[in-house]
């Protein structure tokens, strides 16, 4: 570790004072002409089916230009690929939304695209999905039991 010119001693932020005096630029000050916008509808629940998905009332309001759900995503888009696993953990088929079922809370389960953000927000919000809610466990050691429930079935 000889030789490190930053191990153990303070780094000099060069940026900083842009942001602390608001002079800072973020990829959401920047306005293209035509741009869409992107808001998520996700999961309130930590393991469930997902049964049903209606945005047809999310496609009535103004601004509105289409959604897709996972199921909609695993039709025609390759599963991402799968990192390298350690010894005897099965790999899973991820797609950018849950497909038939969700995992954790806050998992993306359809994508609403609009011509402004408050408009993809506003979107969002009425789109319908029921679930069917699943036993879950969030204790570790709980998790390794024999007859804990299983985010994958397989």
């Amino acid at each position: 570790m000889s030789g490190s010119r930053y191990l153990g001693r303070p780094v000099r932020r060069l940026e900083d004072e842009r942001y602390l005096r608001g002079r800072a630029i973020f990829t959401d000050d920047i306005a293209l002409p035509g741009a869409l916008y992107l808001a998520l509808v996700r999961s309130p629940y930590p393991h469930a089916e997902i049964t049903t998905v209606d945005w047809s009332p999310a496609a009535r309001l103004p601004g509105f230009v289409t959604a897709l759900s996972g199921r909609d995503l695993a039709d025609w888009l390759a599963p991402f690929p799968v990192p390298p696993q350690s010894a005897g953990v099965r790999p899973q088929r991820r797609y950018p939304l849950a497909v038939d079922r969700v995992r954790f809370v806050g998992e993306g389960v359809v994508a609403v695209v609009a011509t402004s953000r408050s408009a993809a927000e506003d979107a969002a919000a009425e789109v319908l999905v029921e679930y069917r809610e699943l036993a879950a466990v969030i204790d570790p050691e709980a998790a390794l039991a024999p007859d804990a429930p299983r985010p994958h079935p397989d």
